[in-house]
């Protein structure tokens, strides 16, 4: 029974530091406000549509609705998107994902000079990389299009 005990209770300081470890790697990497500035980039997917409805004297009735509405909808992102909820959904990622070792590991790296840079540079690295391949979808979308283009004219060709 003793061994047990001390079995589980190594377990649970092991996740417990885990856990800390994470929620450090989390804060070195911006944490929650780095967090709510993507959900907020990423809102007008969320963007609530105008509702109304008629009163009884057949005027349109927009506030209540459109009250009662947006009120759902952020209700449905702290239950779904709040920092809480992702920041639960984070930690068991990692500490499924990597050892406690690795943990200190990245924590330590992120907490060195180069880590540090890495971090405040990775904006700039996603908007120079998103943009190339924004190009590059372009890029394929007009050529597909040509592709199809000539794909149409040779069908019709056949056709005839």
């Amino acid at each position: 029974m003793k061994k047990l005990f001390i079995a589980f209770s190594m377990l649970f300081s092991i996740s417990i530091s885990a856990n800390e470890i994470v929620e450090e790697i989390l804060q070195l990497e911006g944490g929650e406000a780095e967090y709510k500035k993507v959900i907020e980039q990423n809102s007008f997917m969320m963007r609530s549509f105008d509702f109304g409805t008629f009163d009884a004297d057949g005027h349109y009735q927009l506030q209540d609705l459109e009250t009662e509405f947006k009120n759902k909808q952020e209700k449905l992102k702290e239950k779904y998107l709040s920092w809480d909820v992702y920041k639960a959904n984070i930690i068991n990622a990692y500490e499924n994902t990597y050892t406690e070792q690795e943990l200190l590991g990245l924590r330590d790296f992120l907490r060195s000079p180069i880590g540090k840079s890495i971090l405040e540079k990775r904006h700039q690295l996603f908007l120079l990389s998103g943009q190339s391949n924004q190009r590059n979808v372009e890029k394929y979308i007009n050529e597909n299009k040509k592709l199809w283009d000539e794909f149409g004219k040779r069908l019709d060709q056949l056709i005839e």
